[in-house]
């Protein structure tokens, strides 16, 4: 794994093993991150026509694409 990245998991219950008041509150919050990441690669995603064309050309493109995609993302958050 590269170095300054974290991987955070939620607690899971067990049938003998229920989860306490804190641990739900900890999923609670992981959720909360969690949905915030997934509405990003949603909204990177509907620009995938763009990927789909620029892969019959040259490699770099796909990742000036994917930077634009990110960018137009962005815009669209920050216009809300």
């Amino acid at each position: 794994m590269p170095s300054g990245i974290n991987i955070i998991e939620p607690f899971k219950s067990f049938r003998n093993n229920p989860i306490t008041e804190f641990q739900k509150d900890f999923n609670r919050w992981v959720s909360s991150i969690r949905v915030v990441v997934e509405d990003a690669i949603g909204g990177v995603k509907r620009l995938r026509s763009a990927f789909e064309r620029v892969r019959k050309f040259l490699t770099f493109r796909a990742d000036q694409t994917l930077q634009v995609a990110v960018g137009l993302h962005n815009l669209r958050v920050r216009l809300r």
